[in-house]
This record gives structure tokens, sequence and C-alpha cells, in this order.
């Protein structure tokens, strides 16, 4: 039986970054949607049905955490992995505070996302 590919939620105001990204990734069979807005990104994790968030940090409406917090806040469960440049160990500390699961700095390896991906969908 083979696995059904898992839906990705692509969170990140540098569309390229969004496009490299989702193209990575629906190589190796995810499903990806992607937003380049915190008002879209919200709306879509909401309404949507994802089984992982990829979100970064810096973006210009709203903080990643602030992001985190507000999914978390409704009860939002999906897993959130944050891919971006912002590197202090207070980054990656105020992220998993917020609520995400895993912090990985860009620039990303590819090898380091798909294992992310994997351990937070359980493929």
């Amino acid at each position: 039986m083979t696995p059904v590919p898992a839906n990705v939620l692509v969170v990140d105001d540098d569309l390229d970054t969004c496009v490299v990204t989702s193209m990575l990734l629906s190589r190796e069979g995810y499903r990806v949607t992607y937003a380049t807005s915190v008002r879209e990104a919200l709306d879509l994790a909401f309404d949507g049905t994802f089984d992982v968030i990829l979100l970064d940090n810096w973006m210009p409406e709203m903080s990643g955490v602030e992001v985190c917090r507000e999914l978390r806040s409704h009860e939002v469960k999906i897993p959130i992995i944050f891919q971006s440049a912002a590197a202090y160990s207070t980054d990656k500390e105020e992220a998993e505070s917020a609520g995400a699961q895993d912090y990985l700095v860009k620039p990303v390896d590819h090898q380091d996302l798909l294992t992310a991906l994997r351990t937070a969908t359980n493929l």
C-alpha cells in the first residue's frame, strides 16, 4: 500500500522560496500549497486540511512566532516547522515555546527538511 502524500502549507513572504520549496517537495510526493502573506496563511490554515506547515519567522505583517501563537490559540494542532534565516537560539526557543515542532535555519538542507517533514507527519 502506497502512503498518502502529506499536504504541506509553505508560508513565506518570499515568492521564490515558496516556489522552490514547492517544487522540491512536489518531486518527493508531497502536495504543496503556499501563501506569501500572513492573512492568506491563516485563512488556509484555518480552512484547509494540512498535515504540516512550513513557516518563515521574518514576515512583514507579523512574525512566524506570532502566527504560530495565533494558530495554537485557535486550537489548530497541525505540526509547524519553521524554516527561517533567524538563526539565534532565542529565535528557536521562542518558536518552540509558541508551539512549533521543529526549527530549521535557512538555507535549509533538503535532506534535513525531508527528515523534519517525515517526523512531523509520521511518514
